[in-house]
């Protein structure tokens, strides 16, 4: 009740501008939805299957609309909760307050953003099967209650893991479903690098608003405490590139040098990466540093997977 309250009755009034929706769209992280979208098309070329351009030209704005469902959310319902509250007002980080949004026009643009995502998905679902389309409601379920809801998962430990499994996982099985059209459950394994980048996004971000998100939310970094919260990060980092070049290694051999190439041209950016203490005051030098560090790992797994198809 207090949720719709905030929602209906809200002091602000201000309509989207283009500064507001780049801001609630969060396209710095657009890439988090594109690589899946790679990733899949990669592995239903290197399976032996063509690579569908139509299927390719329309999933990955479908993926790129989900993903701007969860920004939009997240910033409405971190608005109507009061977690971006008057003290954000200057900090265009927080759209709603600093351009003093409406937030109905926010709720309305995460509703165009899902019936674009099903718009674009149409075609390949008539051409699949209503399999995808399930696949598609599972994302879209998660992206609504990610944030919203009467027990949002950002706010509990296993968000990390839904955002990671649904947006690392799905979309690259939903892509690769797509173009080839029959189930393959072990792309589900080969997309373990973007499931953990993508939850590592999430886990990163939690630790630098610990101090923050301890009024409402109980995430892993708030339960066990900055310290160790650093190093799972560290250690989670390490794993993600080791399994990208281990499964390079055995499901693409032909193909796993260009994640070495990769490791060797980011090695100091990662070893700054390695060094912060991701801190409250170091949250924007941690957040572009590490989303400019997600292409280096995650595109050229995917052009190594796509690489030994070649052969």
């Amino acid at each position: 009740m207090d949720l719709l309250k905030a929602l209906f009755f809200s002091p602000l009034r201000g309509k989207l501008n283009l500064h507001a929706i780049k801001e609630l769209a969060n396209i710095h992280y657009w890439g988090v939805s594109v690589v899946p979208v790679l990733l899949g098309s990669a592995l239903a070329f290197a399976y032996g299957h063509h690579f569908d351009l139509l299927v390719f030209v329309l999933l990955m704005p479908a993926a790129i609309s989900m993903h701007c469902v969860v920004n939009a959310y997240n910033h409405l319902f971190d608005f109507l909760r009061g977690t971006d509250g008057e003290e954000n007002k200057d900090n265009p980080r927080y759209a709603i307050m600093y351009y003093g949004v409406n937030p109905l026009y926010v709720l309305f643009l995460g509703v165009f953003y899902l019936c674009l995502a099903l718009v674009l998905s149409l075609y390949v679902v008539f051409r699949v099967g209503p399999a995808l389309l399930v696949i598609g409601a599972i994302g879209a379920f998660v992206a609504v209650f990610y944030s919203g809801g009467p027990f949002p998962l950002s706010h509990y430990p296993l968000g990390e893991l839904a955002s990671g499994f649904t947006m690392g996982g799905l979309i690259t099985f939903a892509v690769y479903f797509g173009m080839v059209g029959s189930l393959d459950w072990i792309v589900l394994l080969l997309a373990l690098p973007m499931i953990f980048t993508i939850g590592l996004v999430c886990f990163v971000n939690n630790i630098c608003d610990i101090e923050k998100d301890r009024i409402n939310r109980r995430t892993i970094p708030i339960l066990i405490g900055r310290p160790a919260a650093s190093r799972i990060f560290r250690l989670m980092y390490a794993l993600t590139w080791t399994s990208a070049f281990v499964l390079a290694l055995v499901f693409f051999t032909e193909g796993c040098w260009v994640i070495l190439i990769a490791f060797g041209l980011c090695y100091k950016k990662l070893k700054v990466l390695w060094g912060l203490t991701y801190e409250p005051g170091t949250r924007h030098e941690v957040m572009p540093l590490f989303g400019s560090l997600i292409p280096w790992l995650n595109v050229s797994y995917a052009i190594a997977v796509a690489f030994s198809g070649l052969f």
